[in-house]
C-alpha cells in the first residue's frame, strides 16, 4: 500500500473516532452552576444530590471581571433613625454613602410623626435588627439577620421584658459591572 492510500484511509478513522468518542462525554450531573454531583454515579441507583462548591461565589460566576480578577464590590449602607419621644422610627437600605442612608432614614422618622429624629445606627455591608421591649428598644448591626437579631434580644432582654424583634434589614454590597 502507498502512503497516499492510507491517508483517505487514516482521516476516516480520526472521523469515525471523534463521532464516536462523543458519547464517553458526560455532565455535571444536571446540577446548577456552583455545585457538584453527589452520591451514586449518573444512571446507577441510590441517592443523588448536588452539594456546593466551596467557595464558589454565585454573583461572581455569572459576571466574570474584565480584569480577570475578582470582581469588584460597591458597599451599601443603611441607617437607623428613633424619635421615641413621639414612637417614630424611620429606616433606610442599600444607599451608596453613609451620609445617603443617614438621610433617608431622618427623613422617614420625620414623616412618621418624629420632630425629633436622631440616628442610632449606621450600617455598611452588613445586617440591621430592632428589637423593642415593655421599656426600651435596641438597634444592633451584624453580618446576618439572624446574628443581628439574636444580639438584639439578649440586650433587650438583660433590661427589660416582653422584648421581640420589631425590625430587620440588610444592605449588602453589590457587583459593579
Amino acid at each position: 500500500m502507498k502512503r497516499s492510500d492510507l491517508k483517505p484511509t487514516f482521516l476516516r478513522l480520526l472521523l469515525y473516532l471523534l463521532i464516536f468518542s462523543t458519547g464517553m462525554v458526560h455532565a455535571e450531573g444536571n446540577c446548577p452552576n456552583g455545585y457538584y454531583p453527589i452520591g451514586a454515579a449518573q444512571g446507577q441507583q441510590g441517592p443523588q444530590g448536588c452539594a456546593p462548591i466551596p467557595g464558589y461565589d454565585q454573583q461572581s460566576a455569572q459576571l466574570p471581571s474584565p480584569t480577570g480578577w475578582a470582581p469588584l464590590r460597591e458597599s451599601r449602607w443603611g441607617a437607623v433613625a428613633t424619635d421615641i419621644a413621639h414612637s417614630s422610627a424611620g429606616a433606610s437600605v442599600d444607599k451608596p454613602t453613609k451620609r445617603e442612608a443617614e438621610k433617608a432614614a431622618l427623613a422617614e422618622c420625620k414623616s412618621n410623626g418624629g420632630p425629633a429624629c436622631k440616628v442610632e445606627l449606621t450600617y455598611e455591608n452588613g445586617c440591621v435588627a430592632m428589637s423593642v421591649g415593655n421599656k426600651i428598644h435596641n438597634v444592633t448591626s451584624d453580618a446576618t439577620i439572624k446574628i443581628a437579631s439574636q444580639s438584639s434580644m439578649e440586650t433587650c432582654k438583660s433590661a427589660d421584658t416582653n422584648c421581640r424583634i420589631y425590625y430587620t434589614a440588610c444592605s449588602l454590597p453589590v457587583l459593579v459591572h
